[in-house]
């Protein structure tokens, strides 16, 4: 059998398919002032390569809360997680109190100091759990050279 008209048929579906699939959203054209930055972003490689569910930053211009406010504020939370009463309230909450008071970077002794006493430990982690029974919320607290790293939120089910 003669396969010469397939050499030329193939790559000629080959190429008018490939021109249906260019639409914005699978196009690789990018408008000139964001070819620079998909390059150097494509080229740099990844800070943190885990993806994590939920990690907080440092927000521009985060104004700093008083350790003493910060501290009362997570013994309410303490004490509705023990009663089990609001978990979701008291989740919201911690994760509100973790955000303007940001543990990342502190020494563990002084967010486990603040934060209250965890409910697991680890060698490199430790964590505070919401269980409403039916599902919930785990927050664990990273930590690298006696200081907290990072923060990760997960689901509980």
């Amino acid at each position: 059998m003669n396969y010469y008209p397939f050499r030329i048929l193939l790559p000629s579906l080959v190429c008018f398919l490939s021109l249906g699939c260019d639409r914005a959203e699978h196009s690789a054209v990018q408008p000139r002032d964001q070819q620079a930055t998909a390059t150097k972003s494509a080229t740099e490689p990844s800070e943190n390569p885990s993806v994590v569910p939920y990690q907080f930053q440092p927000k521009p211009g985060q104004v700093p809360i008083e350790d003493a406010v910060v501290k009362a504020n997570f013994e309410k939370i303490r004490q509705l997680r023990e009663a089990k009463k609001e978990i979701k309230q008291a989740n919201a909450e911690f994760k509100r109190l973790c955000e303007m008071w940001n543990p990342v970077g502190r020494p563990v002794s002084e967010v486990k100091e603040v934060v209250g006493k965890p409910d697991w430990e680890k060698e490199d982690s430790f964590g505070y759990e919401f269980d409403t029974g039916w599902n919930g919320w785990l927050w664990t607290f990273f930590s690298s050279k006696g200081e907290v790293s990072r923060i990760q939120f997960d689901p509980l089910d």
